[in-house]
């Protein structure tokens, strides 16, 4: 049964207070972590060069789209959705795609899901024959059938998926909520780049998926004291429309005024919440796999121990972002040449007048460049 708010606040406040006299960290020390998490922010937010190619291949996927259904009632539309529809994605993130028909309230067979994605898996090994798409893969057997494919101008991997109305959903719900206080898109943002860099970030592996992480920092959000984020069954009383939830939250953006946190002070407390629920959940390996959860565990007891060495002056801020993050992106002017020359996974970002992404067809070409 859950419990009441008011007694869920108290005890996430007495769980906090106890945790940070365990390990001695005083707020008023934190100036120097929230400068080293700026700084890792601004090194990993993409550049409108990165959301313009982002854009790009979602119009040339939709010109794809057309190439195989033609201009017929049929031709699906395909839409973004995840990471850069809640703009919490980096350099290196994939783009979710979406192949969409028609209405989210009709369901759609999961065998015509396969046979759309078998259609534009034909396509893409034409354009990779090309040289214009590489690493095709195709994935039937999942809970939720996906087509990855890389494109070779931008290095960007694409995972299209059809009717992924849920996601879609969320999505677009996480990034209205955000305009509630930037500290939820901040943190939401630098937690996903912690999780990453840990390989602790990956539910196909039982680890935490992109959703459960922003969903533990919205709880956490919610349970400062006082609140920086309102409880979702206040935004969402009107329904999950997101025109409906907009509503609601331009009722609450002064909400977080109250509230002065830093995000330094967030992304520490946040750790020892979570660390707090590993170590003692007996429910949490139903989401997530035994030894995934004392993976997590060790992640975060280990980033603890490199913050307090930090604080403490044993610990240099370039080592310690290294640990917490792993090694932070160059600008993309800076590391083009050397992303090209290597097999990092960091993807090679182009310049729309450069070389163009996924060439068509000549037809296709003059229609839609």
């Amino acid at each position: 049964m859950a419990l009441p708010r008011k007694v869920l606040l108290k005890k996430v406040s007495k769980l906090e207070a106890k945790e940070l006299e365990k390990y001695k960290i005083d707020p008023l020390c934190l100036p120097d972590f929230d400068k080293l998490l700026d700084d890792v922010y601004i090194a990993r937010r993409p550049t409108p060069t990165e959301c313009f190619n982002r854009r790009d291949l979602i119009r040339i996927f939709n010109a794809i789209a057309k190439e195989i259904y033609g201009d017929s009632s049929e031709c699906p539309t395909v839409v973004g959705f995840g990471s850069f529809v809640m703009d919490m994605y980096s350099t290196g993130s994939d783009l979710d795609l979406s192949i969409n028909f028609g209405n989210p309230s009709v369901q759609f067979p999961r065998e015509k899901k396969i046979q759309t994605l078998r259609k534009f898996a034909k396509k893409f090994y034409s354009l990779q024959r090309k040289g214009h798409v590489t690493s095709i893969q195709t994935i039937m057997s999942a809970r939720v059938p996906i087509v990855k494919v890389i494109d070779y101008g931008t290095r960007i991997e694409c995972d299209l998926s059809v009717e992924n109305w849920d996601g879609i959903l969320k999505s677009q719900l996480v990034h209205v909520i955000s305009a509630i206080d930037d500290r939820f898109q901040k943190l939401s943002f630098l937690m996903k780049s912690w999780a990453k860099a840990n390989g602790i970030n990956s539910s196909k592996d039982r680890t935490l998926n992109s959703l459960s992480i922003i969903s533990l920092v919205a709880f956490h959000l919610q349970t400062r004291q006082p609140p920086i984020l309102p409880p979702f069954s206040v935004l969402f009383k009107d329904g999950t429309d997101p025109a409906n939830v907009r509503k609601n939250v331009d009722s609450f953006l002064n909400y977080e005024k109250a509230n002065e946190e830093s995000l330094a002070l967030l992304f520490v407390t946040l750790l020892i919440k979570v660390e707090d629920f590993t170590e003692r959940s007996e429910n949490v390996s139903r989401a997530v796999g035994v030894e995934e959860v004392k993976k997590i565990y060790d992640c975060i007891h280990r980033s603890i121990i490199g913050l307090l060495f930090f604080l403490d002056g044993k610990m240099p801020a370039p080592e310690l972002k290294e640990l917490l993050f792993g090694s932070v992106y160059v600008s993309t002017q800076e590391s083009t040449d050397k992303n090209e020359a290597t097999t990092s996974n960091s993807p090679t970002v182009h310049h729309p007048d450069q070389t163009k992404k996924m060439r068509l067809t000549q037809n296709s070409e003059k229609k839609t460049c």
